[in-house]
């Protein structure tokens, strides 16, 4: 299921697509597994506030909010 969430809300292990053009990021692909803090302050950085999930691919949302 795809969801939009807050930039904020991002946790590593979450698969993300990125909401802009490829040029408007630095990262490689729009599509991809969130492994470290470093790059959701790097989007945070770059002034994304929203990106949207696939909890099919990476971890849902939820999962994040039990701990």
């Amino acid at each position: 299921m795809i969801k939009t969430i807050k930039i904020t809300d991002l946790k590593p292990g979450m698969y993300v697509n990125l909401p802009s053009a490829w040029r408007a990021h630095p990262f490689l692909r729009n599509n991809f597994t969130i492994t470290s803090k470093k790059q959701i302050q790097k989007m945070m950085d770059y002034g994304i506030q929203e990106v949207n999930i696939d909890e099919q691919k990476g971890i849902p949302e939820d999962a994040v909010k039990q701990d």
